[in-house]
Parts: C-alpha cells; sequence; structure tokens
C-alpha cells in the first residue's frame, strides 16, 4: 500500500549509512507495515468520529488486531482490497454496537459462538503466509492466551463499561467469522488448486 514511499524512505536511510544495506528489506517492509497500521488507525478513527463512537472504535481495534495478528482467518488478495474490507468491517460492527439493544444473553452468545470458534479454528493460514508445524503451535498458544485475557477484560467490563464490553465480545465474534472465512477461501483453493498448501 505504502511501497513507492517505504522504499524511498529505505534508499535515503543506506544512502545516508544510517544502515546497512543488507537491512534494506528489512526496513522496507517495516517502514510498509507501519504507514499502513497508521493509515489504517486514522480511518478507523475517522469512522468512529462519524458514528460518534471514538471509544468503541478504539477498543474493537485494540482487542481485535492481536487476536487477528495470531488467529488469522481471510485476507483479500490486495492490500486496498484489503483496506476496503476493513473499512466496511468496522463500520458494520460501529453499526451493530449502535443498533443491538444490550442484552447480557445476546453478547453471552456472541462471545460464547466466536470463543468455541477461535479454540477450534485458530490459527487459520493463508495461501501467501503458510505456518510450519512449530508456527502453527505458537500462534495457537498465543492466540489461546489474548483470548483468555480478553474474555477476563470483558468480563471485568460488565460492570464498567457496557460499550468497551460490546466491543470486545464483537471483536471476538468478528474474528470467527474471518476465521470462517478463511477456512471456506482454503477449501475452495484447494479445489482448484490440489497442490495448494492449505492448513
Amino acid at each position: 500500500m505504502f511501497n513507492s514511499v517505504s522504499e524511498r524512505i529505505t534508499q535515503l536511510l543506506v544512502k545516508q549509512k544510517t544502515i546497512e544495506d543488507s537491512q534494506k528489506e528489512l526496513y522496507r517492509y517495516g517502514f510498509n507495515q507501519g504507514f499502513t497500521m497508521l493509515f489504517n488507525l486514522i480511518t478507523t478513527l475517522i469512522i468512529g468520529c462519524v458514528f460518534g463512537m471514538v471509544l468503541q472504535s478504539i477498543v474493537f481495534l485494540t482487542a481485535y488486531i492481536p487476536l487477528r495478528s495470531y488467529a488469522g482467518g481471510y485476507h483479500a488478495s490486495t492490500p486496498w482490497r484489503c483496506y476496503f474490507i476493513s473499512v466496511v468491517l468496522i463500520s458494520v460492527v460501529l453499526g451493530a454496537i449502535k443498533i443491538m439493544p444490550y442484552s447480557f444473553l445476546v453478547c453471552g452468545v456472541l462471545v460464547g459462538i466466536g470463543t468455541v470458534i477461535c479454540f477450534v479454528l485458530a490459527p487459520t493460514e493463508d495461501n501467501n503466509k503458510p505456518l510450519d508445524a512449530t508456527e502453527q503451535k505458537v500462534y495457537k498458544k498465543r492466540t489461546y492466551i489474548i483470548l483468555i485475557f480478553e474474555l477476563c477484560i470483558a468480563s471485568l467490563s460488565v460492570f464498567v463499561s457496557k460499550s468497551v464490553f460490546l466491543a470486545i465480545c464483537m471483536a471476538i465474534f468478528t474474528e470467527s467469522v474471518m476465521l470462517l472465512l478463511g477456512r471456506i477461501k482454503n477449501t475452495l483453493n484447494r479445489s482448484t488448486d490440489p497442490k495448494a498448501r492449505i492448513c
């Protein structure tokens, strides 16, 4: 998404001998990821402002990003498509939080379904980023740790803030949907390409 800018910054650092030429690719990737995350964060905050739900958007991202990073799930084929899906996703989530009547039972069902799916399907790899056996174990363990931590925070937030509770519940449920979509995508890829490496 920000390849050209990241490339220019990296080349400048190499030219100034701030970094070694052998480190160029690592820094370019780091800058690209950093700019992409910052752009997504700013976009999410803008959407949060539009909905009048800045707190919920921040809490959702804080819960969703770590879980998503290790649990995996559906990934778009291009950075811009990924960005568009992210915009739609955060808009739908905030819209759902806004119109959904607060019900501990409904939230409990959502987070229960989401938790079970995350425990069963995580990690779900992408064709562009396959995981070896060791990474599978590490990512699964980290997913479980993050999930348990978020469930504890959600449980505590029931007594403190309805908005925080709903946002965390939606983050867990949303990730479970992405895991299901990721598995479906992988299954479809397998049917069209038998040699594709799918977990």
